[in-house]
């Protein structure tokens, strides 16, 4: 019995820590989906030989399709968090208090991780300006 309560407990803070990493990536897409999606079109253009007509097609069909794509986002957010609701009723209290400082510890990790990301973006932007400016020059 006591080894079904740690296994649960482990599989539940696994779901826990699984579904919280997966919201802040999910977080995270989302603050740079645009750049994500131009460069994903740049590729496809590139290697398929699309034309101006074919890329307008193709960003018209993501056009439509993004809303769905919204609600879908957002309806699978309301299931993990009912998830969670539902896991963390079958803690004790120092299991739920224990479950919210690993949760917190998370998000501090995943928002130094974050803060990273944008710095090294804008280093990297920084440096796509240095050479634009430099072929403009030429």
């Amino acid at each position: 019995m006591k080894n079904l309560k740690y296994g649960i407990l482990a599989l539940s803070l696994c779901l826990g820590i699984t579904s919280i990493q997966a919201q802040d990536k999910a977080d995270f897409m989302s603050k740079s989906d645009s750049s994500y999606e131009e460069n994903q079109m740049e590729k496809m253009r590139e290697a398929l030989d699309l034309s101006d007509k074919q890329i307008q097609a193709i960003e018209a069909i993501k056009a439509q399709r993004a809303e769905e794509k919204a609600e879908l986002k957002e309806m699978l957010r309301r299931i993990k968090e009912e998830e969670r609701k539902e896991i963390e009723s079958i803690y004790t209290d120092e299991q739920r208090a224990k479950a919210e400082d690993m949760r917190a510890q998370r998000r501090e990790l995943m928002e130094q991780r974050r803060a990273e990301m944008r710095e090294r973006e804008a280093e990297r932007e920084f440096q796509r300006r240095k050479i634009d400016q430099k072929r403009e020059k030429r």
